[in-house]
């Protein structure tokens, strides 16, 4: 028994033995403390322990106990001064749509081939609504007429000449020649028989020389005239031929009228100006004949 104390002792003033000891009597009181006489630890005749090592209680306050109450503290750092929040706009809960787009009408371009009077109408045209526009300007330069703008009232007038100018007009260019044939034909028909009249009363005075029958012949006479001075005057070149006929059949005609009132029918005089009468009244025959023809075909090819 006495072999494993000694070893127990021996281990334990080992294990303390680095400890450093504060030598001295008494036990502690109430307050942990106790007296030192001999001043011992050098604190004086009373200090503490009360699980720590001699100490002194300044201003009765434990220098063990107060250190380890007292939490450390750790200075924070400051805190910054919040700045004023920047108040963002709201957005809202439901972004607007966009406004739905118009729908534009349909409007076709240049779908249509324009004519006005058989001039085509160079100029944009649109369908809408199955109406073709085209631009006002442009139909009124189709037409040859004027427009004007009142930009108070907003309106436009378009002046479109007379329409019978535009027919004469027409009537003028495609009718012309058939007119003219037309007119030669009527003017043949009234002169060959004019000239047949003048024919048949010059032979006439031959057996029956009177004031009457001369009066007749002189009658004939100046309406052939007529009929050859309208053509010459109205420029009437279809007649010139017939109309040179029958001014000489006429001049013949007059000079056996002559013959006549001097007595001298029968004679040789009259009878070569009656034979004069017969060759151009076959000749002004020929030329009616010509006439009728062109006339007959112009009229067959149109």
């Amino acid at each position: 028994m006495k072999r494993r104390i000694l070893p127990l002792v021996l281990s334990c003033s080992l294990i303390f033995g680095a400890v450093p000891a504060y030598a001295h009597s008494g036990r502690t009181d109430s307050a942990g403390g106790h007296h030192d006489y001999n001043n011992v630890s050098g604190l004086g005749s009373y200090h503490y322990h009360h699980g720590y090592g001699p100490h002194l209680h300044p201003n009765g306050v434990c220098p063990y106990e107060s250190s380890q109450s007292q939490p450390t503290t750790v200075p924070s750092k400051p805190v910054a001064k919040p700045s004023q929040p920047v108040v963002q706009p709201s957005k809202p809960a439901v972004a607007p749509s966009k406004p739905a787009a118009v729908a534009t009408p349909s409007m076709p371009k240049n779908t249509m081939t324009v004519y006005v009077n058989g001039q085509r109408i160079f100029a944009d045209n649109y369908i809408i609504d199955d109406t073709t526009y085209l631009p006002i300007r442009a139909v009124a330069d189709s037409l040859g007429a004027t427009i004007s703008f009142d930009a108070i009232a907003k309106t436009a007038t378009i002046t479109v000449p007379q329409k019978t100018n535009v027919i004469t007009e027409t009537v003028k260019e495609k009718d012309v020649a058939m007119s003219n044939y037309l007119i030669a034909s009527i003017y043949a028909a009234n002169m060959t028989r004019t000239m047949f009249f003048i024919e048949t009363d010059t032979k006439y005075l031959l057996t029956n020389d009177t004031q009457q029958n001369r009066e007749l012949l002189a009658y004939y006479i100046e309406e052939l005239r007529g009929y050859a001075d309208t053509i010459y005057n109205l420029k009437l070149d279809l007649l010139y031929n017939l109309a040179d006929d029958a001014t000489a059949l006429a001049n013949n005609a007059e000079k056996c009228i002559a013959l006549a009132e001097s007595n001298l029918v029968p004679s040789p005089a009259y009878d070569n100006y009656y034979k004069f009468i017969i060759d151009y009244l076959f000749e002004g025959l020929e030329e009616a004949d010509i006439i009728y023809d062109n006339a007959f075909d112009y009229a067959l090819s149109k």
